[in-house]
């Protein structure tokens, strides 16, 4: 006889039909006909004893997926425990409420990925199987707040005192002496702070965020007692010990070139170099009228070499024959 054993209905059934003397009638969960048909092979007394309908979820079997890192063995009891518990093995994930993982393989964190934003299927350990048998409930666990920035809960702030802002004075004058290096309202340098507790074991005080902020909302006041730390305790000029990053902002880019009309305060801009055309005077003609001109001023070559031609002509006949001179 098949009964649920989670009924009234069913423990009463079991009260009334158990009888020593027919040894061979059992009153049994009705998991035992899903089980023995998933495992391939009949269910004994002895597993069916503990038989409970415990994953049900909305009054149906609960559908779950073996994962395939789970290995051959793993599978099979799996299988058999939780078919015996109400459970039915699905073929496919997309069909499972709950896919079950070896949290060991990386295909579990990827499966806990891709199903982290769906609110319908869980991804569990074979662990969390055998809990819930021990249980006899069906229930996942709450997920785990992440952990996020901020105060801690249920601690009390902690408030700057003016030894906090020596103490941040100190570290800034010895980090970044010259006001104009940069970094003082960067995030890095109030790490490199609260990770260096065995040099500045008053940095636990706050977060690194804190002390940054608390200059940030104080920096004049800071700065001037970085100013007096300075005063009485000049830092070496090799930079030893400093923040290691550029120091100023020609450092950055010391060959920048620089920009058209950019000269030093106090210098003579550099003279511009004009054509020599332009410096005479002469002025060029258009480019539409350059081919032109070029052969107007080839003619007028040509005209004033055949003009000193007949010139030089005249004057040699006009002048006496010297040898006729002689004679």
């Amino acid at each position: 006889m098949l009964v649920n054993p989670n009924t009234s209905k069913g423990r009463k059934a079991i009260q009334k039909w158990s009888d020593p003397e027919r040894p061979d009638r059992h009153i049994v969960c009705y998991t035992f006909v899903t089980a023995s048909l998933a495992y391939g092979d009949l269910m004994t007394l002895e597993d069916m004893r503990k038989a409970l309908p415990i994953f049900i979820h909305d009054e149906l079997p609960l559908n779950v997926y073996l994962h395939r890192g789970l290995g051959h063995h793993r599978k099979q009891v799996l299988l058999k425990a939780l078919t015996l518990a109400g459970a039915v093995i699905v073929d496919r994930s997309t069909l499972a409420k709950v896919i079950i993982a070896d949290p060991t393989q990386p295909s579990y964190e990827n499966l806990v990925a891709r199903y982290a934003h769906n609110n319908d299927i869980h991804v569990e350990t074979p662990e969390w199987v055998w809990a819930c048998i021990e249980r006899k409930t069906y229930d996942h666990d709450p997920a785990v707040a992440r952990v996020v920035g901020g105060r801690k809960p249920n601690t009390n702030r902690v408030e700057f005192t003016e030894e906090d802002d020596q103490h941040l004075a100190e570290y800034i004058g010895m980090r970044l002496p010259r006001p104009d290096m940069p970094g003082r309202t960067g995030n890095n340098l109030y790490r490199e702070l609260c990770d260096r507790e065995d040099i500045y074991p008053w940095a636990t005080r706050h977060s690194w965020q804190s002390w940054r902020n608390r200059y940030k909302t104080r920096r004049i006041q800071i700065d001037a007692l970085v100013t007096q730390f300075l005063a009485a305790h000049p830092q070496p000029t090799n930079g030893k010990g400093q923040y290691n990053i550029a120091r100023t902002q020609s450092e950055v880019n010391p060959k920048k070139k620089r920009k058209a009309g950019d000269n030093d305060e106090g210098t003579a801009p550099a003279p511009v170099r004009r054509r020599t055309s332009e410096a005479k005077g002469v002025r060029r003609p258009p480019k539409s009228g350059r081919r032109a001109s070029e052969a107007e001023v080839l003619r007028s070559a040509s005209s004033g070499l055949e003009e000193d031609a007949e010139t030089m002509m005249r004057k040699m006949l006009s002048q006496p024959d010297a040898a006729n001179d002689e004679i």
